[in-house]
């Protein structure tokens, strides 16, 4: 999640967002997360801030990962090993944008 934040912040910053730059960043992280239902929650938050997006973020990865430790849930783990394997992405972002030029907004 960290290197996602970051690698938005570095995309962002050739671009003149101005005042709406951790909007931005915000709403292409939210519509990025391959966990819809994460992405539904967020989106239906009308508060909702970058770094409240982030730390929900972290938490459902926390989440998910105690649950295959805890209780040995490897659905959650399967699965996301597919997407990895399949896409060779992160399993909880996919990159949806054509070029590095500003387009974290379309």
């Amino acid at each position: 999640m960290d290197s996602l934040v970051t690698e938005l912040y570095a995309l962002a910053e050739h671009c003149s967002y101005g005042v709406l730059h951790d909007e931005l960043i915000r709403d292409r992280l939210v519509v990025g997360l391959l966990d819809k239902g994460l992405s539904e929650r967020m989106q239906l938050d009308a508060e909702l801030t970058l770094d409240k997006a982030v730390r929900m973020a972290r938490q459902s990865e926390e989440v998910k990962e105690q649950q295959v430790s805890l209780r040995g849930d490897t659905r959650a783990q399967a699965s996301d090993d597919r997407r990895v394997l399949k896409n060779s992405e992160p399993a909880t972002y996919k990159p949806q944008y054509a070029n590095v030029k500003c387009s974290l907004v379309r």
